[in-house]
């Protein structure tokens, strides 16, 4: 009797302490550091997993629950953010921002507005191969900061296109590891 009973508890915790485990959203200075509302990863963005897809099976669960913000979408103006943490470990591996400016001089003031944060925030610049421009040409700069737990990477793009009103868009990329091939 004292036997299942002391099981019938262990099991209870487990199942209690498992449901707290995927109900636990970390936080980390990366969200805040790139600008999105935190610094859990849940902070006003709602989670589900991802998928991939492969091969002939259509699309297969990985390990990473994504927090997505609210996107705003207008005729002149575009925001999306991005959170995704490891399910297994509950550590962000990444966290990123995609806006758009009205034109280049917004574009380029915003773009120094946020390099100058990251200075002022501890970060870091570091260099890394850069992509000939015929490779992409609408990547016009990319810059990098490391911080003692992660890393950041603002890349800047003009896209030339009559449908969409030109964009000059910004991105602003947290990794907790540096991608394979993002620095050689």
């Amino acid at each position: 009797m004292a036997i299942r009973i002391l099981l019938s508890a262990i099991l209870v915790c487990l199942l209690v302490g498992g449901f707290a485990w995927f109900k636990y959203y970390p936080a980390s200075p990366m969200i805040t550091t790139i600008g999105l509302p935190g610094p859990g990863a849940d902070a006003d963005r709602r989670c589900g997993p991802n998928y991939r897809h492969i091969g002939v099976v259509r699309w297969v669960p990985t390990r990473d629950l994504v927090c997505r913000g609210p996107w705003q979408i207008q005729a002149s103006y575009r925001e999306e953010q991005d959170v995704t943490l490891d399910t297994f470990t509950r550590r962000i591996g990444h966290a990123g921002r995609f806006w758009s400016q009205p034109d280049s001089n917004s574009w380029q003031r915003t773009a120094d507005s946020v390099t100058a944060a990251m200075q002022r925030l501890g970060g870091h610049t570091f260099s890394c191969w850069k992509p000939l421009a015929g490779l992409n040409p609408h990547i016009r700069d990319t810059k990098y900061w490391r911080f003692p737990s992660y890393f950041v990477r603002l890349t800047a793009y003009r896209f030339e296109n009559p449908f969409n009103g030109d964009p000059w868009l910004l991105q602003l990329d947290g990794y907790r590891d540096l991608p394979d091939g993002m620095c050689n």
